[in-house]
C-alpha cells in the first residue's frame, strides 16, 4: 500500500493542484490527512523498531522472526519517510506561500521531525507547543536563554551520525545497522533540505506545527550556528497569536526572574 502511495504522490498532488477553487479547502485538507497518516505511521514504526532492537539484543525470542520483523519496520519507515519527502519537494516547488500552503508545509514539518526522534505521543497536542512530549528536551521550551547555547556549546557530545541514504539497508550494511541508523542518527540529508526549505519559503505555520525553526534543530541535535539567519526571523520560530491564552509558554516572566537569580548567585 505504502508502494503504490508514493508512485502516486505526484499525480495525485498534480491533480489536487488544479485551480478548482470550490474544492480548494477539500484537496488541501485530503493532502494534510494523507500527510498526517503518514507521519503517524513513521513515528509508529519507530516506536516498533526500538522494542525488536531490545529484543534482539536481550536474544529473547525466535531470532529468525525477529530479523524478519525488524526488516519489514525498516522498510516501512524508510517507505513513509520517501513519500513525505517527496510530498515536500513538491509542496515547495508547486504551492506559493499562503495560509492554507502553510498548514500543508507545518504538517509535512510535523511529520518529518516526529518520525526523527523519540517522544511520548500521549502528551501531543493538536494545538499548542509539543516540547512537553519530546524526549530528553530537559523541560526547557521557548524562553531559556541557554537553549541554543548549551546546543552550540554541547555539539561535540550532542552530535548524531548521518543517515547516509533512505534506503531501507543501505550497501555493505546488515539490517541490525539500518535499524540502528534509524533509531541514533541525524535525519536524511534530504529530509533536512526539505525541511529548511519549507521553512525558507514561508510555508510552515509554526502555530499549527507546534514549534519552530529553532525547536527542530535542538530536538534534532542538529549543528546550530549563530549565523543561520532563520534562527532570528520571528515568524519562524514563534506563532502569531492573536489571544493571550493561546501562547505557547504562559511563564516568561517567572522563568526568566529565575534565570536572573540563578547567573546573580
Amino acid at each position: 500500500m505504502l508502494r503504490i502511495i508514493i508512485y502516486l504522490t505526484p499525480v495525485l498532488l498534480f491533480i489536487l493542484l488544479i485551480p478548482r477553487k470550490p474544492v480548494e479547502s477539500f484537496r488541501l485538507s485530503m493532502v494534510c490527512s494523507l500527510v498526517d497518516g503518514l507521519g503517524c505511521h513513521a513515528a509508529k514504526e519507530r516506536t516498533r523498531l526500538k522494542k525488536v532492537v531490545d529484543m534482539s539484543q536481550t536474544a529473547s525470542g525466535d531470532a529468525t522472526a525477529q530479523r524478519e520483523l525488524l526488516c519489514r519496520t525498516v522498510a516501512s519507515y524508510h517507505n513513509c519517510i520517501r513519500t513525505l519527502v517527496s510530498i515536500g519537494e513538491h509542496t515547495i516547488r508547486r504551492f506559493p506561500p499562503n495560509t492554507r500552503s502553510s498548514e500543508v508545509g507545518a504538517a509535512i514539518v510535523r511529520a518529518l521531525v516526529l518520525a526523527s526522534v523519540d517522544h511520548d505521543p500521549s502528551m501531543l497536542a493538536d494545538t499548542g507547543y509539543i516540547g512537553g512530549a519530546i524526549a530528553n528536551s530537559e523541560g526547557k521550551n521557548l524562553i531559556d536563554p541557554t537553549r541554543f547555547a548549551d546546543a552550540v556549546t554541547k555539539a561535540a557530545e550532542n552530535a548524531r551520525e548521518e543517515s547516509e541514504n533512505l534506503s531501507a539497508v543501505p550497501g555493505g550494511a546488515t539490517i541490525e545497522d539500518a535499524a540502528l541508523r534509524v533509531l541514533f542518527s541525524a535525519p536524511h540529508r534530504d529530509v533536512r533540505d526539505v525541511i529548511k526549505g519549507l521553512f525558507l519559503r514561508d510555508l510552515v505555520d509554526t502555530g499549527v506545527a507546534g514549534f519552530g525553526y529553532g525547536d527542530y534543530l535542538v530536538w534534532c541535535r542538529l549543528p546550530i550556528t549563530p549565523l543561520d539567519p532563520l534562527l532570528y526571523a520571528h515568524s519562524l520560530n514563534f506563532p502569531d497569536f492573536q489571544h493571550e491564552e493561546e501562547a505557547w509558554v504562559v511563564d516568561e516572566a517567572s522563568a526568566f526572574d529565575v534565570y536572573i537569580i540563578q547567573c546573580v548567585i
